[in-house]
């Protein structure tokens, strides 16, 4: 009876939630990205919420032309939850039997206090998962890191990831794959980079300047961890600008009420628009946080 009264509730909110804004930036000629973090309550609590994410990016699919999927970790609250791993492991396989691309890494939330920390996330979400996927491009320490390769109006792009607790080994790494893909347009995804304040973290500020400023290809950096949003422009040069980015919902209503980041890249490659909307909630963010949820980043003056 409970989760027939919970399921008629969840129908009503989606029904009859009006948007802040009337529609989706999405133009005729975009491709979109969606980008996903810090979903460990869903795992924990509400998984219907994550499915109905993952059922709005198929069914979506063609009309948004989406590309790809990032996830920047905590994909779990407790990591000796078998119980949670196996929601989340289940939910994003319905990603792989559609064959949409996506990619994701250890958050703090998804590692255990033992000698080999990773080993419940590599079980899951370790190489052997990926390895077959025309996309991904290879992995460091059984996808501790790993890089995706994708094109996106002619133009190549490289997705890497590193989880938590980046070490020495984990940078070289980075720079190594950067210089050797030095023409593809770099995203880098990370669980500790930005905060609410738009500054880097001490684990962030690292990674700036070890990786960051040694690869001019290096264009954006996603991140979560930090509850709230942030946002961080850094021109490095007269040719490399990189956009820095924190999103993160988990603190509020049932753990993040279903809100996700929409990147439509447009079509002349001039800009990307940002979107944030909630498939659980049929809404987009409410008018007062437009400034930070709802901007479009300037790929050229």
């Amino acid at each position: 009876m409970r989760k027939t009264w919970f399921a008629a509730v969840v129908l009503l909110i989606c029904l009859t939630a009006s948007p802040a804004y009337a529609k989706f930036s999405f133009e005729e000629g975009d491709a979109t990205i969606v980008w996903l973090t810090d979903t460990q309550y869903y795992a924990k609590t509400y998984p219907e919420i994550m499915i109905k994410q993952i059922q709005w990016i198929i069914e979506n699919r063609d009309k948004y032309n989406i590309r790809y999927v990032f996830h920047t970790g905590d994909l779990v609250d407790q990591p000796n939850d078998d119980v949670q791993w196996e929601r989340t492991d289940q939910i994003l396989k319905m990603l792989d039997m559609t064959r949409i691309p996506y990619g994701v890494l250890a958050g703090n939330h998804d590692l255990v206090h033992t000698e080999q920390p990773y080993k419940v996330f590599t079980d899951h979400f370790g190489y052997h998962r990926f390895i077959r996927q025309p996309f991904y491009g290879g992995s460091f320490e059984n996808n501790r890191g790993h890089y995706d390769l994708l094109t996106i109006h002619n133009q190549p792009y490289i997705m890497i990831y590193m989880g938590w607790d980046v070490n020495r080994s984990g940078l070289r790494w980075m720079n190594k794959v950067l210089k050797e893909y030095r023409h593809h347009t770099a995203i880098l995804a990370f669980h500790d980079y930005l905060n609410y304040k738009d500054e880097r973290s001490p684990a962030g500020e690292e990674l700036y300047n070890k990786v960051v400023l040694k690869n001019p290809n290096v264009k954006m950096v996603l991140s979560g961890h930090y509850y709230g949003t942030g946002f961080l422009e850094s021109r490095i040069s007269e040719d490399q600008r990189v956009f820095q980015m924190l999103a993160n919902y988990q603190a509020e209503k049932h753990g993040g009420n279903g809100f996700m980041r929409l990147l439509f890249f447009k079509e002349n490659l001039t800009g990307i628009q940002v979107d944030t909307y909630s498939p659980y909630l049929n809404k987009f963010r409410s008018k007062k946080h437009l400034p930070k949820e709802r901007f479009l980043l300037k790929l050229k003056e």
